[in-house]
């Protein structure tokens, strides 16, 4: 059979565009398309945002006010710390500045006191961020009476039970001050138990020394606020 050479020019012709078509679809359906965010990819976008403290880490403290706390065993009052470092995310970032003020309560805790952080103003700012941290029990206690150094009490931050027992004791002295919040109870009983105006026991505490801190849960510090 005789065929053209004009026909067999035609054919050659479909055929190249039969394989570029071929060619072409492929690569157009191999472009990627943009899958969804999952659940994790979004948890870990968020993440990202975030300085985070680990629960365990350590945050040494410092108390201007006196290097010594005086409260009976009973006694639940207000401090307010000073961060002694800065303390650091896992990444190396700074999250709370040195000097960053930390407000808790010493409170009573296995037969003495323990601080137990409640909030923390980060550097200079003014907004509160919750906290959760707590120091060692401190267990270090003496009696104060008519034989006792003036002089171990004078300067002494107290409670407001052992100021009221001090007063009466050693009459006018120079004390650090007098923190409240013991409670009506707890003024009433040190003051009108059997030793009324003798003597009181107290929890020593030395704030520098005693009540540095460790996280109890990780602190969490978001970067959009």
């Amino acid at each position: 059979m005789f065929i053209s050479n004009s026909w067999q020019s035609k054919v050659a012709v479909l055929m190249a565009l039969g394989m570029a078509s071929a060619t072409i679809v492929p690569a157009i359906a191999a472009t990627p398309v943009a899958a969804p965010q999952s659940n994790s990819t979004r948890l870990l976008l968020a993440q990202s945002s975030q300085s985070i403290v680990p629960v365990g880490t350590v945050i040494p403290v410092r108390y201007k006010k006196s290097n010594r706390v005086l409260v009976t065993p009973k006694e639940s009052v207000g401090l307010t710390l000073t961060t002694a470092t800065s303390i650091r995310s896992e990444r190396g970032n700074v999250v709370i500045p040195a000097g960053s003020q930390i407000n808790g309560r010493l409170r009573p805790a296995n037969g003495g006191s323990q601080f137990v952080a409640e909030s923390v103003v980060i550097g200079n700012q003014k907004r509160k961020y919750p906290i959760e941290a707590t120091s060692a029990v401190v267990t270090r206690k003496q009696t104060i009476n008519q034989k006792t150094n003036p002089d171990f009490i004078r300067g002494a931050v107290v409670g407001a039970a052992v100021g009221a027992v001090a007063s009466e004791i050693f009459g006018s002295l120079d004390l650090g001050a007098v923190l409240g919040g013991a409670g009506a109870g707890v003024l009433g009983e040190t003051l009108l138990g059997g030793r009324r105006r003798k003597e009181v026991e107290v929890v020593v505490v030395n704030p520098n020394q005693d009540l540095d801190l460790t996280l109890e849960e990780d602190f969490v510090l978001s970067r959009n606020r």
